[in-house]
């Protein structure tokens, strides 16, 4: 696991601290990407504080990262750049479940996210980046707004993380691609 630490401006040391809990599989070099490099520029745009730490936090060997967190220090009128900054990772992606804490218990946590997460678990060795392709080629032709986030190898076996609208719409899209292949028919959508 790769942390992505920006270091403290003493001229805003003072402020709240704020963690989000983004309920998204993505490893280090992906969330840099999607999010860390976004959320830097956004907090910096709107003059509210500055992200202070971003890391994968690791699940079990099937499933790679659990969830993605980052650490906030928050400096500007706190109730207005929490909202603003839930709609950011709402507008990045972040799927239902994602979790907003106060690490002062001052306030109550706040859970955040519209995109659903649909993972697709396959057998080891199974060739995935052609069906990869085919899967983001079937979501686009369906009309979906599912997108392929990351994929995980791990000892246990293969998966690939998508995050879209409607978890129901992307895997009616997926069954046909996944009916028509032999290495396919041994994967599991959850």
């Amino acid at each position: 696991m790769q942390f992505s630490q920006v270091k403290r401006d003493p001229a805003k040391a003072a402020g709240t601290p704020v963690t989000a809990m983004v309920n998204v599989k993505v490893q280090d070099f992906m969330r840099q990407d999607y999010f860390d490099e976004p959320l830097k520029r956004f907090m910096a745009e709107v003059g509210a504080g500055q992200v202070l730490r971003c890391r994968s936090v690791e699940g079990t060997a099937q499933d790679g990262v659990a969830y993605c967190e980052f650490e906030f220090l928050v400096i500007a009128t706190l109730e207005g750049t929490l909202d603003s900054l839930v709609s950011e990772l709402q507008k990045m992606g972040a799927p239902k479940g994602s979790l907003l804490i106060d690490p002062t218990g001052r306030r109550r946590d706040r859970t955040f996210g519209k995109a659903e997460g649909l993972a697709l678990y396959l057998p080891d060795n199974t060739p995935i980046h052609d069906l990869i392709e085919r899967l983001e080629l079937t979501l686009a032709d369906s009309g979906t707004d599912g997108a392929l986030f990351d994929h995980w190898d791990g000892p246990a076996g293969q998966a690939v993380y998508f995050y879209g609208r409607s978890y129901d719409q992307m895997a009616a899209s997926m069954a046909s691609v996944l009916r028509d292949g032999p290495p396919y028919k041994m994967s599991r959508i959850a």
